[in-house]
């Protein structure tokens, strides 16, 4: 199944957030909400991506050449969703505010934290990673671009409709890779991990 975006903001690549969202609703109208999500990039995809849904298990899936692989669960069963790019180039791309949402948050240094102030249009997706990667240049402030790397999930965090969210750096190797505790409502529901990339 062949997926069409567009490039976020002023970026030359697909974004993070954009795969999540996309593919999430894909899966959930066929096979209902997902009660574990584990998504994982292994390459920046800057073209179009197709994605192939099998059972979790399958032995003659091939997992090379992917973009990015989320694995998902619900009452129906075990799943992944493989993410690779195709020949078919990014038609467009549409406005994204980053600062905005960083704006709109409460940064703790003592606690290494951030949290929502307000309820925003946004994704929840795209609030978590616009605040850990805000959280993450304040804390670890080394040269050097950050990425949305790995994802842990107990549910949909789109379909949360909540204002209290906050992200905490929990876990850091050196200043290139972190894993970052996801709480909504106090309830801890996930984890982020980012990598930085050097100069």
């Amino acid at each position: 199944m062949k997926l069409d975006f567009k490039y976020k903001g002023n970026r030359n690549y697909i974004h993070g957030t954009d795969i999540y969202t996309q593919v999430l609703n894909i899966f959930e109208e066929t096979y209902g909400d997902v009660n574990d999500i584990k998504l994982s990039f292994h390459k920046i995809a800057k073209t179009n991506l197709d994605i192939e849904i099998i059972r979790k298990g399958n032995k003659g899936f091939e997992y090379s050449e992917c973009a990015f692989i989320m694995e998902l669960s619900n009452n129906s069963g075990e799943y992944v969703v493989a993410g690779r790019p195709t020949s078919e180039s990014v038609k467009g791309r549409y406005p994204y505010d980053e600062e905005k949402i960083v704006e709109n948050c409460n940064f703790s240094k003592e606690e290494k934290s951030i949290s929502l102030k307000n309820r925003s249009s946004h994704y929840n997706i795209e609030l978590i990673v616009a605040m850990n990667k805000e959280l993450l240049t304040q804390i670890l402030p080394e040269p050097g671009k950050w990425y949305f790397g790995k994802l842990h999930l107990h549910k949909d965090i789109n379909k949360i409709d909540s204002e209290n969210i906050k992200v905490r750096l929990i876990r850091n190797i050196g200043s290139k890779i972190t894993k970052s505790l996801i709480s909504i409502d106090g309830q801890p529901i996930g984890e982020i991990y980012f990598t930085k990339v050097m100069p």
